[in-house]
């Protein structure tokens, strides 16, 4: 039992597991080891969001249900520990609705915003270089002006969604100050832009992909917030989308730790379950209390959130906690199902890869915790 959530909340969750068991956990079954095709991921989204999940927590007037953030996390976390695939498309959509919600036009949330939470289109975002990753002031990519225009030239990496997405929320530089860095929406078709997959090691379901631009042009009407605003802004929506990135790692986590009881708890060695030796018994232990951790962690985050309060540091503190204790609690299930551990028939094998990439996306372990100190002591690292 959570006291931290409400008999509601409960009831929800329930439901919501239940739907998860008959519609999603098939589509992440029959497309196991590949990239979820575009169709049905967009099937699965338009299902997801009749929950709220991608897109619940926006506010009413815009399509959403206004979920506060701890039920659309409880909510999440469910989609996460059935598929991790198809939760990293539902973040995405998420907090690309967000940045719609908060700072686009009428106009704008009208035609992209209500049928991204509805679920009838997808969109990205793309702040990610070749030569530009945690730091979003070293964006390179250039967004000219030319009269009611932005002229886009160049390339984007590690997109979330690329593929499936109908738009893209691009981080340009439209001017050469460190802070000059503005979100411009290239819708795909009326726009253009190339996409091209990535090969990934984990999380092979979702689309990962490489942004090409090439004299893209787009209304300057499409800007997302007031230009020179990007670096603010994505750093304000960072702040609460760390937090789904922890709660990936925890649905991970708590379906590697499910995984590993069940199999020692029928596996037999020696004459007894291998939950009866000791060793085994002590790592599931170990697993349950640190996975307990990082999910209170991420509660947290979640009602700060919600409190409406500043806590980038206790979201990062959920993050990297959640993000590496999952590569821990994901090993120990493989080395609790030994041999069978590195094969396909089980499905420890695949938690282990996606909770290893858990601890890189929306910033690295390391600076988080260079952010952590910092925001503690005073002062900077970098």
């Amino acid at each position: 039992m959570n006291p931290l959530v409400s008999e509601e909340q409960q009831l929800a969750i329930d439901s919501f597991r239940n739907f998860l068991e008959a519609e999603i956990r098939p589509v992440a079954v029959e497309h196991r080891g590949r990239v979820i095709p575009a169709p049905a991921a967009a099937a699965a989204m338009k299902k997801l969001a009749a929950f709220g999940v991608g897109g619940g927590v926006i506010s009413e007037k815009n399509g959403g249900s206004g979920l506060d953030f701890f039920t659309a996390g409880l909510l999440y976390e469910e989609l996460a520990r059935v598929s991790a695939d198809l939760a990293i498309t539902a973040h995405t959509n998420l907090f690309t609705s967000r940045l719609l919600d908060d700072w686009a036009s009428e106009e704008i949330c009208e035609k992209y915003l209500t049928p991204t939470v509805i679920g009838d289109i997808s969109g990205c975002i793309a702040v990610t270089e070749p030569d530009a990753g945690s730091n979003v002031v070293e964006v390179g990519m250039r967004a000219r002006r030319e009269k009611d225009h932005y002229v886009l030239n160049g390339e984007k990496k590690w997109v979330t969604n690329g593929e499936y997405a109908n738009y893209c929320i691009v981080a340009a530089r439209t001017s050469d100050e460190p802070s000059g860095i503005t979100h411009i929406l290239v819708d795909r078709n009326e726009h253009g832009y190339e996409v091209e997959s990535i090969a990934t090691m984990g999380l092979e379901g979702s689309s990962t992909d490489r942004l090409f631009f090439s004299d893209v042009r787009v209304p300057v009407t499409n800007t997302i917030g007031a230009e020179g605003q990007g670096v603010r802004n994505s750093l304000t929506i960072f702040e609460k989308a760390r937090i789904f990135i922890g709660l990936t790692s925890v649905g991970i986590a708590q379906a590697a730790l499910d995984a590993a009881i069940d199999y020692a708890t029928e596996r037999k060695q020696h004459g007894r379950h291998i939950a009866g030796h000791q060793l085994v018994a002590g790592m599931i232990a170990e697993m349950a209390t640190h996975l307990a951790a990082a999910r209170l962690l991420c509660h947290r985050g979640l009602k700060l959130i919600d409190a409406g309060v500043r806590c980038d540091t206790e979201t990062s503190m959920a993050k990297w906690y959640a993000t590496e204790i999952a590569v821990d609690i994901a090993s120990k299930a493989v080395q609790i199902h030994g041999a069978n551990g590195f094969s396909d028939e089980y499905w420890v094998e695949k938690y282990f890869r996606d909770a290893k990439i858990m601890p890189i996306p929306d910033g690295p372990t390391e600076i988080h915790k260079l952010l952590i100190a910092r925001n503690l002591t005073g002062i900077r690292t970098f």
